[in-house]
């Protein structure tokens, strides 16, 4: 017999939508971005996600996740005359779990505590806003897959209005994972270079990626654009549901 379970998240804080920093360092095509102490600030911000989960059967218990998470930032806001600029940042966190196990029939609970430090490069593309860029904040769920067969808009980063041509020349689809982030309102996007093992994260896919063919996925870490579809919906026809992002190309391709 299989123990049944099933969870829900009893008080959870949505993730920020940029993952904070404890030290920047910027780059941009051997053109370095100025960074100084005088344009940085510091930032400290914690959260807490409790999850639950009640197993019925074989020693029915309620087991309760207590995730706490805290991150000390040093943020750059630096006035980069480069676009796109590559940012190399180092992430600091600390996170403590804590399990709590409740056992039914009085057979009592019991808890652990796990804590750990883990420091993390992440890469970000830094580019410059545009008109037909879609809104901060626009995820995939926004994007319909319905009539969707409109002419063309021709986007202010350098398509044609059918699609990336990175990915017109790999013959791949264009699509939006969801807009990239913005550090402050109106100002550039830093969208998040992924490695393959953050794909299940979903909020850290950002930008516009080619996807298809042979299961191909290449992300491009640049804005979405006005007219843009999300990855997996192909123009005029509906959802791909056999697609998935197994054969990486591009940045970041092997971990």
């Amino acid at each position: 017999m299989f123990a049944l379970a099933f969870s829900y998240a009893a008080t959870a804080t949505a993730w920020p939508a940029l993952y904070v920093k404890e030290a920047a360092v910027a780059t941009s095509q051997g053109t370095p971005a100025p960074l100084s102490a005088a344009a940085t600030k510091t930032r400290i911000w914690s959260i807490t996600e409790s999850t639950v989960t009640y197993y019925q059967f074989i020693n029915p218990r309620k087991v309760t996740l207590l995730t706490t998470k805290t991150v000390t930032s040093l943020e750059p806001w630096p006035a980069f005359s480069v676009f796109p600029t590559t940012v190399t940042e180092v992430v600091i966190s600390h996170v403590t779990w804590e399990d709590r196990t409740t056992y039914s029939n009085g057979g009592g609970s019991s808890t652990s505590i796990t804590s750990f430090v883990a420091t993390v490069p992440e890469t970000w593309v830094v580019s410059q806003p545009r008109r037909t860029d879609t809104p901060a904040g626009t995820r995939p769920d926004d994007l319909q897959c319905e009539n969707t067969c409109a002419p063309p808009v021709a986007d202010d980063h350098g398509g044609d209005g059918d699609g990336d041509p990175v990915c017109v020349e790999r013959g791949l689809h264009t699509g939006c994972q969801g807009q990239c982030a913005q550090r402050e309102e109106g100002g550039p996007w830093w969208c998040y270079q992924m490695h393959q093992r953050d794909y299940v994260h979903v909020p850290m896919r950002m930008g516009r990626a080619c996807w298809g063919g042979d299961l191909q996925y290449r992300q491009l870490n640049t804005p979405c654009e006005a007219g843009d579809v999300a990855v997996g919906c192909v123009k005029c026809q509906g959802w791909n549901y056999t697609w998935g992002a197994v054969n990486w190309e591009g940045p970041e391709a092997v971990d």
